[in-house]
C-alpha cells in the first residue's frame, strides 16, 4: 500500500517555536504523497478556530510536536484533546517529544499522552533528518493502525 493511501490527511499540531521542523515534516510527507494540514494554511484574517476545527474534521491522523512551549499552549492542548476523543484518530496519533522536558512541564500534557509511546528527538540532530524520522514513524504507525482493523 502506498503512503498516500494510509490516511486522508495528517493534522500537524505544533507551536510557532517548532515552525521550522513542522515545515520540514510537511515537505517530507507531501513528497511521499501524504496530504498535510498545518497552520501555515490559515489565511491572514481568517477565523483560526473555524479553520482548525475544519482541518481536524478532515484529518484522520495527527503528529503532535511536544516541547516545553507546546505543553502550555491551549491550542495544542485543544487539538490533542480532539484527537484523543475522536475515533478516527484511534492508533493514529504520533506524539513527538522534543528535548528533555522537566517533570512539571511534562505534567501539563493530557494524562493519557503520558501513557503513550513517544518518538523522542534530540536537539543536536539536523532538522531535515528529524523530519524524515518523524515521517517514517508516522507511516509505520498508520500501517500498524491499518493492520489492527
Amino acid at each position: 500500500m502506498k503512503p498516500e493511501e494510509l490516511t486522508k490527511q495528517v493534522f500537524l499540531s505544533h507551536t510557532q517555536n517548532e515552525g521550522d521542523l513542522a515545515a520540514q515534516i510537511a515537505e517530507v510527507l507531501t513528497e511521499k504523497g501524504i496530504k498535510v494540514w498545518d497552520d501555515q494554511q490559515v489565511s491572514p484574517g481568517a477565523d483560526w478556530t473555524k479553520e482548525i476545527a475544519e482541518a481536524l474534521k478532515k484529518s484522520d491522523a495527527m503528529i503532535a510536536l511536544l516541547s516545553p512551549n507546546s505543553f502550555s499552549s491551549s491550542w495544542v492542548r485543544s487539538e490533542l484533546e480532539y484527537a484523543l476523543t475522536d475515533e478516527r484518530y484511534k492508533r493514529r496519533l504520533l506524539p513527538v517529544l522534543i528535548g528533555e522536558p522537566r517533570e512539571e512541564e511534562f505534567a501539563r500534557l493530557p494524562w493519557i499522552l503520558t501513557r503513550m509511546q513517544f518518538l523522542r528527538l534530540t536537539s543536536n540532530e539536523p532538522t531535515k533528518r528529524r523530519a524524515v524520522r518523524i515521517a517514517e514513524a508516522l507511516i509505520e504507525l498508520l500501517k500498524s493502525a491499518r493492520d489492527a482493523k
